[in-house]
């Protein structure tokens, strides 16, 4: 496998990571904004809304840096 091919290949599959990385977090982030009405936050209020997109977030850059996490893991060891 020549240089090139190897790195089209690494930049497609972080790709299909990056869109199951939105997936989650979305999913997470709906899963959060079901249950934070039952900590007493008003489901059509500001703050519901704020919590949802702050947890997507952050789920999703969190998601996206854990290949890197794992890489740096494996060389370190």
């Amino acid at each position: 496998m020549d240089q090139d091919s190897a790195v089209w290949k690494l930049v497609l599959i972080y790709l299909v990571w990056l869109l199951a990385s939105v997936a989650i977090a979305l999913i997470g982030a709906l899963l959060v904004g079901a249950v934070v009405p039952l900590l007493g936050v008003d489901a059509q209020s500001d703050g519901h809304q704020r919590i949802v997109e702050v947890v997507a977030v952050v789920g999703f850059a969190l998601l996206a840096l854990v290949p890197f996490y794992v890489r740096r893991r494996m060389n370190d060891s």
